[in-house]
Order: C-alpha cells, then sequence, then structure tokens
C-alpha cells in the first residue's frame, strides 16, 4: 500500500473514473497480444485490483507502455513480485529505476494494479462542496 503522498503523485490530472475490471482485463489482452511473454491475469474483484504475470522481465520500453496503459485505465501499480528459480520476492512500486535494477537475473515478474477511483458512488450530486480554511476563502 502507498503512502498518501504517493498515491496523490501517481494520479493523472483529468482521469475521472477507473473502468470496469472485465473490460480493463479485456482492453489488457488484446493490447498484450504483441508481447513475446506467456501473460496470467488474475481479477480481485472484492477489492476492484488485478495483477499480472509475465515469464519474463518486461524492459523499459514494454514497461512504458503497460503503465501508460494502465493509467489510462485508472488503475496504479502498487507493488510487484519478482520471481527468481521458483523463488518469490514482494517489492513496493517506487519508481520504474528501482524495478530496473531489482529485476537483474530474474526470470518472472508479477504487477499489482489497484484502482485508481471508487467504484461504489452510483449516484452523482447536482451539488459540489469544496472545504478549505477561513484564511484561503478568497483565493
Amino acid at each position: 500500500m502507498l503512502s498518501f503522498e504517493n498515491f496523490i503523485l501517481r494520479q493523472n490530472e483529468g482521469l475521472i473514473e477507473t473502468y470496469p475490471l472485465d473490460e480493463t482485463v479485456r482492453i489488457l489482452e488484446r493490447g498484450l497480444v504483441d508481447f513475446p511473454y506467456w501473460i496470467e491475469i488474475n481479477k480481485k474483484y472484492e477489492s476492484n485490483s488485478f495483477s499480472i504475470r509475465f515469464d519474463g522481465i518486461l524492459n523499459v520500453n514494454e514497461l512504458e507502455w503497460l503503465m501508460n496503459l494502465i493509467n489510462n485505465l485508472g488503475y496504479y501499480c502498487s507493488a510487484y513480485n519478482l520471481f527468481k528459480n521458483k523463488r518469490k520476492k514482494y517489492f513496493i512500486w517506487n519508481l520504474k529505476e528501482d524495478y530496473l535494477i531489482n529485476t537483474k537475473n530474474c526470470d518472472e515478474v508479477e504487477f499489482i494494479f489497484e484502482s485508481k477511483f471508487d467504484d461504489t458512488l452510483k449516484h452523482k450530486s447536482q451539488i459540489v462542496y469544496h472545504v478549505t480554511e477561513r484564511k484561503n476563502i478568497e483565493k
């Protein structure tokens, strides 16, 4: 789980919703068809999250393409697992540079993605409230 500050930094201005999980997976399956890996996608409906496991290590171009697509679908990478000789090690996602360093000599990678926005709000209010400190009212 990310700290609140890291979570806010990962958000993309202008994105106002998260795609439904099934639709997200369909889009990913079409987009990942040209990747040179065996891919396994696991959905977790109760937490509106999913993971993608690759039987290899993504290079920087593949990684950037994947993260941009995931971001546009309303999700973010919260963590990843690296596999070496059938052993697994868990990492919190921070920077792609950390990922590139950590993946040396690894066999497989699994990315864990979480929804940026709650899916539970069905009724959209006609009124929006904004709270601020009294000293900022003029702004």
